[in-house]
């Protein structure tokens, strides 16, 4: 995202969410969360912020929301909020299911091979 600073903050807090066509929170996250507090920012300024991670999200449309917040004393202050501003759409590149793709590695061993001596007990 790129702000633009109408005011002095010394310490200005970035967020996004992805959420799903249900409006349920996938994934949150913020500067101030993931202890990650960027410089100040100064009246005027331009700042681009970016987020990177993996998207492991199974197939469906997700909706990207981006805020951009401080404090004054204790009470959080919104400067801008961008709810929705970006829509994906994700594709499956399995037949998993649920909301994410945990990419689950499956081993199976072969238990009739082994020993009587070293068959489990029930």
């Amino acid at each position: 995202m790129l702000v633009e600073a109408s005011e002095d903050l010394p310490e200005p807090i970035f967020a996004l969410t992805i959420k799903n066509t249900a409006g349920v929170e996938i994934y949150g996250t913020n500067t101030l969360y993931s202890k990650q507090l960027p410089r100040p920012i100064k009246t005027g300024e331009l700042r681009e912020v970016t987020f990177a991670f993996d998207l492991d999200l199974l197939p469906g449309n997700y909706f990207l929301s981006f805020g951009f917040t401080h404090f004054i004393g204790d009470q959080l202050v919104v400067i801008h909020r961008r709810y929705d501003a970006i829509t994906i759409e994700v594709h499956g590149i399995d037949r998993c299911f649920g909301i994410a793709n945990l990419k689950a590695v499956i081993n199976t061993r072969d238990l009739t091979s082994e020993p009587a001596d070293k068959a489990p007990s029930s």
